[in-house]
């Protein structure tokens, strides 16, 4: 049905609303002319706004880590609609660890359970962290053999041993009997010629001799991938005494470099020997 020309705009509206009887809708071309809007708010197409920040909700949830290990955790802020909003001023916080602004979670070195919290005003959404203690493995050999070894100054010699899973070094253990002088310890890789020793992974300070089994630790944590590795030392005294196993099991290499600092290829001019000393290095996984 065509409404008559002769009726006013404002009649036009309202005989208009009459005859379909249900939803206004307000032309406004017919009153300035511009763009249209409807009674219910929507204005050209135009999206809706979304609420106050009502929840925040921290994935993944829940999970385990051992001591040291990270993990990366995303949050999501919603209104009470459940739309998606921005989180302003987010910060992180833990008990059991430490977050980055960005949210990554380092766990920390106690045992226990606890919580990664995202906090935006007073929004707060977490998710449950349980931290387990580090698996510590050994490589090398750990028993104290029987027979005596010395006069290796300024000889750099490293003793084949194998890596069974990624784990971190912590810490190089040699079994001296007559601690005289200074020694320095190292791991190599095995990228040398036939598999020999080749770059070095990491090493420790120099320290003087002690007897026993005298774990020292790496100047700087690596992480290894499994695979073969050279346990190495550097004696400064030819009297330094130590155990080698003295039953043709194992490899050894060595070279005469001069005694100093460990150096960050080993020598390629090597002599070698079917045996290998109480030498063994700690890593945590």
């Amino acid at each position: 049905m065509r409404v008559s020309n002769w009726l006013g705009p404002s009649l036009r509206i309202l005989v208009l609303a009459a005859l379909v009887g249900c939803r206004l809708f307000v032309t406004t071309s017919d009153l300035t002319g511009g763009g249209s809007s409807s009674a219910d708010g929507g204005v050209d197409g135009a999206r809706p706004q979304g609420g106050a920040l009502a929840s925040l909700t921290v994935t993944p949830d829940p999970v385990s880590l051992a001591s040291g290990r990270t993990q990366q955790f995303a949050v999501v802020g919603k209104d009470a609609k459940g739309n998606v909003v921005d989180a302003p001023g987010l910060t992180w916080t833990s008990g059991v660890g430490t977050v980055s602004p960005t949210g990554l979670f380092t766990a920390g070195a106690t045992s226990g359970s606890g919580f990664v919290t995202a906090q935006s005003g007073g929004i707060l959404g977490s998710a449950a962290v349980t931290v387990t203690g580090s698996a510590t493995i050994t490589i090398g050999e750990t028993n104290v053999r029987d027979n005596d070894d010395s006069g290796n100054a300024g000889y750099l010699l490293a003793q084949e041993v194998t890596l069974g899973t990624a784990a971190t070094i912590k810490s190089i253990s040699f079994y001296i009997t007559q601690a005289v002088g200074k020694v320095r310890y190292g791991i190599y890789d095995a990228t040398g010629a036939d598999g020999n020793p080749g770059a070095k992974k990491a090493e420790t300070a120099e320290v003087v001799a002690a007897m026993g089994f005298n774990a020292v630790e790496v100047t700087t944590p690596v992480l290894l991938q499994p695979g073969k590795y050279w346990l190495a030392y550097a004696p400064e005294s030819s009297d330094m005494h130590f155990r080698l196993a003295g039953d043709g099991t194992g490899k050894l290499v060595y070279y005469q470099p001069g005694y100093g600092p460990l150096p960050a290829t080993f020598g390629a001019d090597l002599q070698s020997l079917n045996d290998h000393w109480s030498f063994y290095a700690t890593l945590t996984q």
